[in-house]
């Protein structure tokens, strides 16, 4: 199977090109074929472990995406041929049986990139009323938005964020039959997964950073106000995701 991995830049010391990098090492120890498609980078690693760069310079972000998406596989990637699922010390998971949503709350840009927790309890209830089962997932910055959602969500939703490596949540999310996400680094994860998934806009363009995933539905209101690609609301009322309600989000899961 091949994979493939969009980094813009690549800098050895980027934490994001690290953890692309170890996973990418994994695969290719167990056979699989890995390219990176870049417009630049630094350093030698990926070639020393057997990545093949594929370098393109001068992207912008349209012909980035239209490349990437033209040329990247488009098969889903399973949990086990990453980290396996059985080996996520601490955890204590159990695959579930019922449908699996798993919500990922985080933005790591700033709080208008962030649909409110209130919301995604909102929708945790909602969906695990329709029998789902619902995960938190996201890193350490995200822990404080996993706590508010899960204790709102009222025993709807298990919190993982800040529990997991990059490599541990890439698994889970190839476990999701969706994955509901702001605009952020696990939405691109998921779509790379091929997951169904609702990617939530706000004050980021959908036109710019879309998922790249057939399987993908954009939900942005379209205010007159964005994209305004703030990291926070200049207008202090952060309407283009608070208005964004979780009915339609689960409308839109539904569908």
């Amino acid at each position: 199977m091949k994979f493939a991995f969009l980094l813009f830049r690549y800098f050895p010391q980027s934490g994001l090109a690290r953890d692309a990098l170890a996973i990418a090492e994994r695969l290719v120890a167990r056979g699989h074929a890995v390219e990176l498609f870049t417009g630049g980078w630094q350093g030698r690693r990926p070639a020393a472990i057997g990545v093949t760069v594929v370098r393109r310079r001068g992207w912008s972000n349209h012909r980035r995406d239209a490349d990437f998406a033209r040329h990247a596989p488009s098969a889903a990637v399973g949990c086990d041929a990453l980290v396996g699922f059985n080996r996520m010390p601490g955890l204590d998971i159990v695959r579930p049986t019922p449908p699996l949503l798993i919500l990922a709350p985080g933005a790591e840009y700033g709080p208008s990139k962030r649909w409110p927790p209130e919301h995604f309890a909102a929708l945790a209830r909602l969906e695990a009323a329709r029998g789902c089962s619902v995960w938190l997932v996201g890193g350490p910055a995200d822990r404080a938005f996993g706590a508010a959602i899960a204790g709102q969500a009222n025993g709807a939703a298990r919190d993982l964020t800040g529990r997991t490596s990059l490599a541990q949540a890439v698994a889970l999310l190839s476990l999701a039959d969706a994955v509901v996400s702001n605009d952020s680094g696990l939405m691109h994860i998921a779509a790379a997964l091929g997951r169904r998934q609702i990617a939530l806009f706000g004050s980021s363009d959908p036109r710019r950073t879309p998922p790249l995933n057939p399987a993908a539905r954009v939900l942005t209101l379209g205010l007159s106000c964005s994209p305004c690609f703030a990291r926070d609301c200049p207008l202090g009322h952060h309407r283009c995701l608070r208005d964004l309600a979780p009915a339609t989000v689960a409308a839109a899961l539904a569908a």
